[in-house]
């Protein structure tokens, strides 16, 4: 981004001066009873009000670091924050307080276990926990995604050797959905395709009920409307007619080729290359007849034949469709035998624990009392599932920061309507941070004005401008032009 900023040093004002949103700061680290709901925009401080939290909560003894979970996003970030953790206990050990010194001595001693980690770590902790219970050995380990992918290729080359290109001479239905498929044009790369996204996302995948087929096409309905359009062909007598000529080549060819295709799957695969049948061929002036009428009859034929494909298509994609839920079940049931988990196992395991076996999801309430959510702006719907099962415990308390203009992963399955619908739920209300305590003036402007319009365009809720710290403005030049200058959407979008 091109810019100029003045030369001048940055005049910053005392932290110790009265901030707007003071308020709010003081809540995050007195209602500890509470569940909050946090909206910090960048450069506000929530990780450093995040860590005066859980070390709020140590000190005054509502809950020791055994009884918190705190849910980052990324290991540096669970690094970061545990290094702050510590720093703050290591200030508090020093208080006149004999109970705080007592509190937080205890909470440095402990905090390399602390369940301060990622969803991951955390719903891995779970499942050490209840391993039994989910069915799972008692020492498993997960397995990084190069092995993964390593894993999920080998079952795969042996399916495709086993059921997708052998003769299946004793399984007279699998056989016919083979063939069924490769005569509407499906290939093995395509089902690779599908097969990888079932993967990443097994818990959504369902069998589904087939209804069955009979492998028979009424072929009339296609070479009637054919037959139609060839007999009005002697209303031009030009033979140079583009219409003329389609209707004495490839029209004639296709219905030959269609009266002639004996068998079900042949009959699909000439179905699967009609010519172009559709568009406005001919001159009107060079037909005696009406060429509408003409054009009328191949757009029904193609009609018809779109009609005749889509019970055979329905009908194979669905049986693929429950072959590769099979694949995939199968190989989570091997994965949870052997013990080696990938990162999504995990949390899908952790979530069914939680969700289906209530002396699970009590225990794990009764354990994690208070848990602190950051950047929440990036959980999926699974995650917040973990989440909500955890904190619905009557004596659990829930602490939920994030801000969705800093969302960045939505290609991971990250929500924002789910973040804007918890906000919206928050009995307490919302909680905005909003002085900035990184950024000069003139730049936060340009950025408060650039991100507002997006988020406009977005259909985001508004959330109030950040305010900065620093006192000096400063400047920006952005394409040429200044802060001030008019903005198009177009030039949002490029910016």
């Amino acid at each position: 981004m091109p810019s100029s900023l003045s030369e001048d040093s940055p005049k910053v004002r005392s932290v110790s001066e009265s901030l707007i949103d003071d308020s709010e700061r003081k809540a995050i680290r007195t209602k500890l009873d509470k569940d909050l709901f946090v909206e910090a925009g960048a450069g506000t401080g929530k990780t450093s009000e995040l860590t005066r939290r859980v070390v709020a909560s140590i000190a005054s003894g509502f809950c020791s670091t055994n009884e918190m979970a705190v849910i980052t996003f990324t290991e540096a970030a669970a690094a970061e924050l545990r290094e702050r953790v510590r720093e703050a206990l290591e200030v508090e050990v020093q208080s006149n307080d004999s109970l705080v010194r007592d509190r937080c001595r205890i909470a440095l001693d402990a905090l390399d276990d602390a369940a301060i980690e990622t969803i991951h770590a955390f719903t891995r902790r779970i499942l050490q926990h209840h391993a039994s219970e989910v069915g799972l050995p008692p020492v498993f380990r997960v397995v990084d995604r190069t092995h993964a992918g390593l894993d999920w290729r080998r079952r795969w080359h042996a399916f495709v050797s086993s059921t997708l290109t052998a003769r299946h001479d004793l399984d007279r239905q699998l056989d016919h959905v083979l063939r069924s498929a490769i005569a509407l044009g499906m290939n093995v790369r395509q089902l690779n395709m599908l097969a990888r996204s079932f993967h990443q996302s097994w818990d959504r995948v369902q069998r589904v009920t087939v209804a069955a087929q009979t492998c028979s096409l009424d072929i009339a309905a296609v070479v009637t409307p054919l037959a139609e359009a060839l007999g009005l062909r002697g209303s031009c007598s030009d033979g140079s007619d583009r219409m003329a000529k389609f209707l004495d080549g490839d029209v004639c060819r296709w219905k030959s080729r269609l009266e002639n295709a004996k068998s079900f799957y042949a009959q699909l695969d000439v179905l699967m290359k009609p010519p172009k049948l559709t568009g406005k061929r001919g001159v009107k002036d060079k037909w005696s007849g009406d060429i509408e009428a003409v054009r009328e009859a191949l757009t029904s034929a193609m009609a018809a034949r779109d009609d005749l494909l889509d019970g055979p298509r329905q009908f194979v994609i669905a049986e693929l469709c429950n072959l590769l839920a099979d694949f995939t079940a199968d190989g989570v049931r091997q994965r949870i035998a052997k013990g080696d988990l990938e990162f999504h196992d995990l949390l899908v395991l952790a979530r069914n624990a939680l969700r289906d076996n209530e002396a699970v999801r009590l225990a794990i309430q009764h354990r994690y009392r208070h848990l602190l959510v950051d950047e929440f702006q990036d959980t999926d719907p699974l995650q917040a599932e973990i989440v909500d099962l955890i904190a619905s415990g009557a004596e659990n308390r829930r602490f939920t920061v994030g801000d969705p203009r800093q969302s960045i992963y939505r290609f991971r399955g990250a929500d924002v309507e789910q973040y804007e619908v918890v906000k919206a739920s928050s009995v307490t209300g919302v909680h905005e941070l909003h002085v900035n305590f990184r950024t000069a003036p003139a730049v936060l402007a340009w950025i408060e004005e650039v991100t507002g319009r997006l988020a406009g365009v977005a259909g985001s809720s508004k959330r109030a401008e950040l305010s900065a710290f620093r006192e000096n403005p400063g400047s920006v030049r952005v394409l040429g032009g200044l802060c001030g200058d008019p903005i198009t959407t177009a030039q949002l979008r490029e910016v």
